[in-house]
């Protein structure tokens, strides 16, 4: 993130450089979303405690910013707590008050409750992956529902999908919405920082790269990079403590009592 970047952000948001979403996707990416974006409303999908909703709430200041999240505990008492922890973290001595706040709602983000062309930017950070990874569904049903949050988003619009970052910026990829529905990729990132966890950075771009796979693309640069087969150092540290814990197994199992 170069300095210049960097400073016009902090005077259009009134934020710390710690900003979730800023350090998610950078200051450039996110300058290039705000001239995009019309003053149209804006999805955060699975909004959590809404931390990262009330950044956007900050980037987009024209904007009608919407969180929604599946878990109605999150609007309670405790997504208070981490919204005030967020602000005593991220927000600057001399921000001011949040004129633009954010509306909740408890929503599921495979069964989106809004009409078609609802929204000019959706985003999606750290979350889309379950779809892929962690539900175990079939390709049918993925697709459905990357077909329904395309729906959702108005022609010209944007669907911004990454993992999610405190620190650097995250490998993440940006669709722009046409009026057939179908997608262009218009911004990517596969760069993983050193200070990453380069295992969880590798499994984002391999996610990333099933994700385009299900969504109808249409240009040809169809993958966000080349997945590396060369076992990290993550991986390697892995393994290496599973044979320390092998050894220590067959050592417990022969000692005699």
């Amino acid at each position: 993130m170069d300095q210049q970047n960097t400073k016009d952000y902090y005077h259009l948001t009134h934020l710390s450089i710690e900003g979730r979403v800023l350090n998610t996707f950078g200051a450039e990416t996110i300058n290039y979303l705000r001239e995009k974006n019309r003053n149209g409303n804006v999805l955060d999908i699975d909004s959590s405690t809404g931390v990262t909703t009330k950044e956007m709430a900050r980037i987009f200041p024209d904007s009608h910013v919407v969180g929604i999240e599946v878990d109605p505990k999150m609007f309670g008492e405790e997504g208070k707590m981490w919204r005030e922890t967020y602000a005593r973290r991220y927000l600057t001595k001399e921000s001011p008050p949040q004129q633009n706040q954010p509306d909740f709602a408890v929503a599921d983000g495979y069964n989106l409750p809004f009409a078609s062309n609802s929204f000019e930017t959706v985003f999606a950070n750290n979350n889309l992956w379950h779809v892929v990874e962690d539900d175990k569904m079939t390709p049918e049903r993925a697709k459905e529902i990357f077909r329904d949050i395309i729906r959702t988003i108005e022609p010209g619009g944007h669907l911004c999908i990454s993992g999610n970052s405190i620190k650097t910026v995250s490998p993440y990829i940006i669709f722009e919405v046409d009026e057939q529905k179908n997608v262009k990729i218009v911004k990517k990132i596969a760069k993983i920082e050193e200070s990453h966890n380069s295992y969880i950075g590798e499994k984002t771009i391999r996610t990333l790269n099933k994700i385009i796979a299900l969504l109808p693309v249409t240009s040809d640069d169809t993958a966000i990079a080349e997945e590396n087969n060369t076992p990290s150092n993550y991986l390697k540290r892995g393994e290496k403590v599973r044979e320390i814990l092998k050894k220590i197994t067959l050592l417990l199992r022969t000692r005699k009592v």
